[in-house]
């Protein structure tokens, strides 16, 4: 789990099992989050597993916050979970476009691309996998803006 905060938005990565296992730095997570308010973007491309104590975060960061949690290409298995406990209905489910672009190894860029570096939570290497993917999400797109400046 990873935590990324730009002017534009602060960007919260889940990937593997994510679990009670994982509750003190999930309700530390969460109190950041709530405290600085503003748009969230939920990033669960990589998630294989979630339990309950997730949903529960999730359920209290969409009811708190002041804008919709965006939900970023949630795989089948958290669109379940939001749909068994109508956290569907609270947040919003952005599917961006697949990646043009793949690094060295051929693997998809986007998939590796939450590091937490500089440059608002992304390392220069991020920054330059964004542009080639074409990752659309706001945290990316304010790196963009910036580089462009």
């Amino acid at each position: 789990m990873s935590l990324h905060v730009s002017e534009v938005a602060t960007r919260l990565v889940f990937r593997g099992e994510v679990d009670i296992a994982m509750n003190n730095r999930l309700t530390c997570v969460v109190e950041q989050v709530l405290e600085r308010g503003g748009q969230l973007e939920v990033h669960t491309r990589e998630v294989t597993y979630m339990d309950s104590a997730v949903m529960a975060a999730l359920a209290l960061l969409a009811t708190r916050l002041p804008g919709r949690v965006r939900m970023i290409d949630p795989p089948a298995l958290v669109r379940f979970l939001l749909e068994a406990t109508q956290l569907n209905e609270l947040v919003d489910i952005v599917d961006t476009p697949p990646p043009t672009g793949t690094d060295t190894h051929g693997q998809d860029d986007r998939l590796g691309h939450d590091g937490g570096g500089s440059r608002a939570g992304h390392t220069m290497a991020e920054v330059l996998r964004a542009r080639s993917t074409g990752c659309r999400c706001s945290a990316c797109a304010a790196c963009q803006a910036d580089d462009r400046n």
